[in-house]
């Protein structure tokens, strides 16, 4: 009995008339503004790095995650150079808002900004030398602040061959 009824049950949910479905308006997906997100990220954390270095920091680290995510769903290999260019900028600006806090943390993140702005300095819109200078000198800073001295030296002579060509 109780079979009959739920086939019955869906039989008429089925015959019912449907209600119109609504579409989405024509626009960018949500998820598709993760510059103009990084970009106002930024631009709080440099408003507020004299006053309040701590959610300067955190502001930077967030615009670093939204500049990472742009990479991801990048189209073009230019945008997503310059992508991670603004990531690794992002993240020097949190190590050196840091490094007063906790210097182990800040070398960390000095040599992750190093390394994301060396992988976008290819292809992007500034010029190469310019954006491989900023990684030396990010390795170099975390160089300064006890990182793990062959690796770090090995990316500065990466860096200063990559220059020097």
């Amino acid at each position: 009995m109780t079979e009959a009824r739920t086939l019955e049950a869906g039989k008429e949910r089925h015959s019912r008339a449907a209600a119109p479905h609504r579409r989405a308006p024509l626009e960018k997906a949500p998820g598709k503004n993760l510059l103009k997100d990084a970009k106002r990220w930024m631009d709080d954390a440099l408003r507020l790095r004299h006053r309040d270095p701590l959610r300067a920091a955190r502001a930077a680290e967030r615009a670093f995650g939204f500049y990472f995510a742009a990479t991801c769903t990048a189209f073009s290999e230019r945008t997503k150079a310059d992508c991670l260019v603004g990531a690794g900028t992002a993240l020097s600006l949190a190590a050196a808002l840091c490094e007063g806090r906790d210097p182990r943390r800040a070398g960390r993140l000095h040599e992750e900004a190093g390394d994301h702005l060396y992988r976008g300095a290819r292809h992007g819109t500034k010029p190469e030398e310019e954006v491989r200078k900023m990684a030396r000198e990010q390795f170099a800073r975390a160089l300064e602040l006890g990182g793990t001295v062959r690796v770090l030296e090995r990316k500065v002579a990466m860096c200063d061959r990559a220059i020097g060509e």
